[in-house]
């Protein structure tokens, strides 16, 4: 498809097939080129109006704006003097015939504020004469000619007195009379003489009425103009005082007022300054029963005891520890020999729980069976400490669980609710088979089903037993034992000493680390098998001819089962 020069606009051919993608793409195209106008920063299209201007500007020319410095011009943004006059010349060319002044000249002219001012230039009033008051000064005699020797009276009264003025209005009562003015001016200084004689006199001097000026000068001069030797530091501020030298001060101590200071573990400092006697220090409530015998705090001393350093040693009784202070060496004894195995087991020492497993005596169960026909087949599954003996009761094919306590008293009776045997009976767990459904069934001591083990096989020959140390389900059928867990997931399958089905005595019996199998056929062949809970079998083959092997066959078949 051909397209077009400037905008590669798509533009179809006879053969071309046209769709609605190729007609959105020349509308784009357009779109975007139609929008585009030229700015100072993107290329584009011009107004007629910006080409007009564009055409009157000279190629290479600068960029002029108005600048706000008269006389100034800016140029590419930078501040430009239009005209710069030359020295001495009139810089704007202005003459005094242009401001209408055609017979100013180039002389001093005397200003406005000169006029009348000192250092100025006088000014006339209307008659002509100087506005201006003269300025007092004096002349001497040297610069007066003619001065008379004496001046005549003014009205019949003189004005000198041997060449001294006596112009002027007296202070005196007396206005005409000098004489009585002399002696009036006389007595006014005795007055004052006395009065200053009195108030010296007053201030601890000792000056007669016949005491001259020098004296009463010398008597002020010797009047103490104050006492003591204090310093603004030592008055309250504010108070004016003063001391030996006489001048006025003022107090800069601080007025503390009353003040309340409360004890720390720290000295606290007393501020400096005028304390009113209303501060005090908090008291101290020192709780002696907490304070070490011996320890004194705000002057009170401690009653607790000093424990030292104290051993206790552990028995079946609380231990108190005596109220007072211990110095951290004191010590509870240890007991090397309080360990797990060493402590009965489901039975916590000091927090050590035990797994000593006591061995019971199931003698009086054994001996306490019940007599009657009911009880002629007994078959023991399992003793639980603390609960019984539990025994299968019946046949093979309809058993019943029974528990027995060590009188021989039945306390609890579990059955299938069908045909079946008991295998096992655990601290928790009960072990059985069904019949015809030839199930393995976990239940609880209620005979609740937990969990059930579908099997193909039933009969004689089978034995099973549940392991609570690790929880596992042991089943021995012919050459096989299968390891469950409680969940009845197959966890292995261990190869074992064939199983006859006439065997004369088999057991198998859980223990801490798997299952031990204990097999008598009645060939002659005995034997003792380990199964460990990870499915690894050691056997132990044993012959009946041999005393000893016999002997401790036996023991086993009595221990365990």
């Amino acid at each position: 498809m051909k397209t077009t020069a400037n905008l590669g606009l798509k533009k179809p051919e006879g053969t071309d097939v046209v769709n609605i993608d190729d007609l959105n793409y020349n509308a784009d195209a357009l779109d975007a080129e139609v929008i585009k106008k030229a700015s100072s920063t993107q290329d584009g299209r011009m107004a007629k109006e910006d080409k007009v201007k564009f055409d009157g500007i000279s190629a290479g020319a600068n960029k002029v704006e108005q600048s706000s410095t008269n006389g100034n011009i800016k140029i590419d943004g930078v501040e430009k003097k239009v005209y710069t006059p030359p020295t001495g010349t009139n810089p704007y060319g202005t003459t005094k015939t242009d401001v209408g002044l055609g017979n100013v000249t180039n002389d001093a002219q005397v200003k406005r504020t000169e006029m009348g001012a000192a250092s100025g230039v006088a000014t006339l009033d209307s008659s002509g004469v100087n506005a201006q008051a003269p300025k007092a000064h004096t002349h001497t005699k040297s610069q007066i000619t003619d001065f008379p020797s004496s001046l005549p009276a003014n009205g019949g009264n003189s004005t000198t007195v041997n060449n001294h003025t006596a112009n002027g209005t007296p202070a005196t009562t007396e206005k005409t009379d000098i004489i009585k003015m002399i002696n009036e001016v006389f007595q006014s200084g005795t007055n004052v003489k006395s009065d200053a004689i009195s108030a010296v006199n007053s201030k601890g001097g000792s000056l007669g009425s016949d005491a001259t000026w020098d004296d009463i000068i010398a008597a002020i001069n010797a009047i103490a103009r104050g006492q003591g030797n204090a310093v603004e530091s030592q008055v309250l501020s504010g108070v004016k005082f003063s001391n030996s030298d006489g001048q006025l001060r003022t107090g800069t101590m601080s007025n503390k007022g009353a003040i309340t200071i409360t004890p720390s573990g720290s000295d606290q400092t007393i501020p400096a300054g005028y304390h009113n006697g209303s501060g005090n220090v908090s008291a101290v409530a020192v709780p002696v029963a907490n304070v070490l015998s011996g320890t004194t705090i705000a002057g009170q001393t401690g009653t607790m005891p000093n424990r030292g350093a104290v051993t206790l040693t552990p028995g079946t009784a609380d231990q108190i520890i005596s109220a007072g202070y211990h110095n951290g060496s004191g010590k509870v004894k240890g007991e090397p020999n309080l360990k797990p195995e060493n402590i009965k087991e489901g039975i916590s020492e000091f927090g050590i729980m035990g797994t000593l497993k006591e061995k019971q005596d199931i003698f009086n169960y054994l001996l306490n069976i019940p007599s009657g026909s009911s009880y002629d087949k007994l078959t023991p599954i399992g003793f639980v400490e603390g609960e019984g003996m539990w025994f299968m009761q019946g046949t093979d094919s309809n058993g019943t669980a029974i528990l027995l306590n060590s009188s021989g008293t039945v306390t609890k009776t579990l059955t299938i609710g069908g045909m079946g045997v008991f295998f096992h009976a655990s601290k928790n767990y009960i072990m059985r088979q069904t019949y015809p459904d030839k199930n393995i069934e976990i239940t609880n001591k209620s005979g609740t089903v937990i969990t059930t083990i579908p099997t193909t096989y039933y009969g004689t020959g089978l034995f099973g037993c549940i392991n609570q140390y690790n929880n596992q389900i042991y089943f021995a059928h012919a050459t096989t034992c299968d390891i469950y867990n409680l969940s009845g997931t197959l966890l292995y399958s261990a190869t074992i000493p064939t199983i006859s089905t006439n065997a004369s005595s088999v057991s198998l019996i859980p223990c801490k680390s798997g299952a031990i199998l204990l097999v008598d056929n009645s060939d002659g062949t005995s034997s003792i098998t380990t199964i460990s809970d990870g499915g690894v079998v050691n056997t132990k083959t044993l012959n009946k001819s041999n005393s000893k092997e016999n002997k401790v066959y036996g023991v086993l078949l009595n221990a365990l089962i």
